[in-house]
This record gives structure tokens, sequence and C-alpha cells, in this order.
């Protein structure tokens, strides 16, 4: 888990995101809102809002989670656990949508 800063640096240094991309991504991401979402892809779940935390669980992708709170980029969740995770991975894509999967 990192820093909006941390991330747009990480994402910007892997040559398969473009730079400019990273800006769109985090608008799309501030879109989520507390209530129900969906994962976007395979995503770590920690006890706190940092990496150094300890997991709690791996949620698939398209696992329904129940946001409490946004805070810094972080996302608390209340089900199917409890935890925190990112809501921009590494590579600069959304983790979560408010769209359920088909």
């Amino acid at each position: 888990i990192f820093s909006p800063e941390e991330r747009a640096a990480r994402a910007a240094s892997d040559s398969e995101v473009a730079a400019d991309a990273i800006p769109s991504v985090e608008r799309s991401a501030e879109s989520i809102k507390v209530g129900r979402a969906w994962t976007l892809q395979k995503t770590i779940l920690h006890e706190k809002p940092t990496a150094e935390s300890n997991r709690v669980a791996i949620l698939s992708e398209g696992a329904e989670v129940v946001v409490k709170e946004i805070v810094a980029g972080q996302v608390h969740i209340s089900k199917p656990k409890d935890g925190w995770f990112s809501l921009v991975s590494l590579q600069g894509l959304p983790m979560l949508t408010e769209v359920p999967p088909p």
C-alpha cells in the first residue's frame, strides 16, 4: 500500500503504463463511495492502511466488498473481511468498481 505519489512514481517507471494515464485513473478511483463495490483484480487485504501491516486475506477478482471509508487513497472495507487495500494498483489501475460483474 503506497501513497498516491509513490504509486504514480512506480507506475511512471513501468514501461507498460503511460505517465499521463495515472491522473485519469486517480479521478476514476475517486468516484468510489461508501457502500457496495467489486474488486477489479486480485487484491491483498491488510490489517492497517500500510503495506507493512499484517495480511488479512486475498480477495479474488470480482469479489463483492463493503467500503466503510476511503482515506488518502486507501480503502477500508468491512466485508467480506475487515481490512485495508490501495484504491489504485502499483501499475496505476483501479482496484474497485461500483458496477457489479456480469
